[in-house]
């Protein structure tokens, strides 16, 4: 391996550690907020702790995932270089936006089923026995 070829690997592997570093910054900003909202969906502390790490784990390896599509395959020039950081670069973020998708389009399903449960329970608390 040449000179060129080790700087493309180096700025690759520098890519795929901003984006995965992103990936961690997102689940360490939802956290807090994030486990509040699944432990009341899904019924208690431990399943919403459980759904919140998953979660987590999702967008890290869905980020470093796409990462990996963009390994380079050798070659050329600064230029070369620049283009495997931007390419890298951006198929993490799409990784960690396509996890976060994903983990939003669940939640709503999980809060619309836990709103139309709850207001069921309204009703048949409010009907009349006879």
């Amino acid at each position: 391996m040449g000179d060129q070829s080790m700087t493309a690997l180096n700025v690759y592997l520098a890519a795929l550690g901003c984006g995965v570093t992103l990936a961690f910054a997102v689940c360490l900003i939802f956290r807090r907020t994030l486990e509040v909202l699944l432990s009341e969906l899904c019924g208690g502390g431990a399943r919403g702790r459980f759904w919140m790490l998953f979660g987590n784990v999702g967008m890290v390896l869905a980020t470093m995932w796409c990462g990996l599509w963009l390994a380079p395959a050798g070659g050329g020039a600064v230029g070369e270089g620049v283009r495997t950081f931007t390419r890298t670069l951006g198929a993490t973020v799409f990784g960690l936006l396509a996890a976060l998708v994903v983990l939003g389009f669940v939640l709503q399903l999980g809060i619309s089923r836990y709103e139309a449960n709850v207001r069921r329970a309204q009703r048949a608390a409010a009907e009349p026995t006879t």
